[in-house]
């Protein structure tokens, strides 16, 4: 057996993670975010780290994604797509669940905003405005 990805960051919250290989050869994993919604320490939490398949060339493929734990490309397009669960203790008609279209270098808002880019005015954002992460 060959390790191919170490040291990932902490789980907390969301100790699962899901790998899968691209129609690029590339790896994607799946690293959730350790808590409800806060600042990490780490700026792998809450994103889909790519790799070669070898594990070298790791770098942070999407962030903003606060637990991604189903994802897989589109058979013809090859568009990837990712089942992202929203924040919990905001009601039952708050922070659902989404399906996104992931793309590289895309910043899905987490924690700063949710659910068609609303503002979560409690995690007020350390750059820019909750407009900004909203896209």
């Amino acid at each position: 057996m060959k390790e191919l990805l170490k040291d990932l960051p902490e789980a907390g919250q969301h100790n699962n993670r899901t790998l899968a290989f691209g129609p690029d050869g590339m790896m994607y994993v799946t690293v959730g975010s350790t808590c409800n919604a806060c600042e990490e320490t780490s700026k792998e939490n809450a994103t889909l780290l790519q790799a070669k398949a070898d594990g070298s060339g790791r770098r942070v493929y999407a962030q903003g994604l606060r637990n991604t734990i189903g994802f897989d490309w589109h058979p013809q397009t090859k568009e990837l797509y990712g089942f992202d669960h929203g924040m919990d203790w905001m009601g039952d008609n708050e922070a659902d669940e989404e399906l996104n279209i992931i793309v590289e270098g895309g910043n899905y808002g987490w924690p700063y905003v949710f659910e068609k880019g609303t503002p979560n005015k409690s995690d007020q954002p350390k750059e820019g405005d909750w407009e900004s992460y909203a896209k």
